[in-house]
């Protein structure tokens, strides 16, 4: 962990999709009454803004204007080197608006997204929350709440890597389940003042 720089503390929430990545981030946005970034929709919000470099490396996914977000999963998601494509265009953008809004504001500050292990972010987060789930569960998470077919959701399952962590935390069993024990690994950060 890093130390606590005096405006700001940065608590980075990540995993592979299905980990419940944002459901924990919103709960723990509310309960610590603290500032909340989406690093996954801020990555929707650049797909459009990049439509035309979208479009110049995946021209099938751009149909009247926009970016079609199934199509274009259905191609990085099954196959890495894709996805490395992808990210190339949108990467270098989320990272800068990440620090954009990061710089805005002060108090205690929650991340949540699947790319902030595969970026520079990292080096902004002073406590790194890695999530991790039973496979099957995440699977049938992917499938029941997304609507994603079962196949692309265990190949989305393999491209996550991982990466180094402070906390380790299992949502196997469940939001209901692990809030107790939410609130007393995070409750001690609510001190942290939050200027909104």
């Amino acid at each position: 962990m890093k130390a606590i720089n005096k405006d700001k503390f940065l608590i980075a929430i990540y995993g592979g999709s299905g980990s419940g990545k944002t459901t924990v981030a919103k709960f723990l946005a509310k309960e610590l009454n603290c500032h909340y970034l989406d690093a996954d929709k801020i990555g929707h919000d650049i797909l459009i803004e990049a439509i035309d470099e979208v479009e110049q490396v995946f021209p099938t996914v751009v149909i009247d204007g926009r970016v079609d977000r199934k199509k274009l999963g259905d191609i990085v998601f099954n196959d890495e080197r894709e996805l490395e494509r992808l990210n190339k265009i949108t990467l270098p953008k989320i990272v800068a608006r990440v620090k954009e809004e990061i710089s805005k504001l002060d108090g205690l500050i929650l991340i949540d997204g699947a790319i902030i292990n595969k970026s520079e972010i990292i080096e902004l987060i002073q406590l790194r929350v890695l999530l991790s789930c039973d496979r099957i569960i995440r699977v049938e998470r992917l499938v029941n709440k997304r609507n994603i077919e079962c196949k692309k959701a265990e190949k989305m399952l393999d491209l996550f890597k991982g990466g180094d962590y402070d906390i380790l935390i299992d949502t196997s069993l469940g939001l209901d389940r692990i809030k107790d024990d939410l609130l007393e690994i995070f409750g001690r950060y609510k001190e942290f003042k939050t200027k909104i």
